[in-house]
């Protein structure tokens, strides 16, 4: 999912009012769920298709054009 797809989302959902709690997914099985406590924009590195890890700004030595970190929003649980 992209932001411009959240985006869309949101404004099919207009009944949604602004102070709406977000609540984020353990899983995609949805075994436990979290109130969110952050945002941040970072950068992110995959590993996989669904899986990568965050890597700040930085781009390390190794990266390439294939493989290197792209601008990502990360959304942190509370737990």
């Amino acid at each position: 999912m992209t932001v411009g797809d959240l985006k869309k989302w949101l404004a099919k959902e207009p009944a949604t009012p602004d102070d709406t709690l977000i609540i984020l997914s353990s899983d995609s099985e949805g075994n436990s769920f979290s109130p969110m406590f952050c945002v941040y924009s970072e950068y992110y590195r995959a590993d996989s298709t669904y899986s990568g890890e965050l890597v700040g700004n930085g781009v390390e030595e190794e990266d390439t054009i294939s493989n290197g970190p792209v601008p990502c929003v990360a959304f942190f649980p509370v737990r």
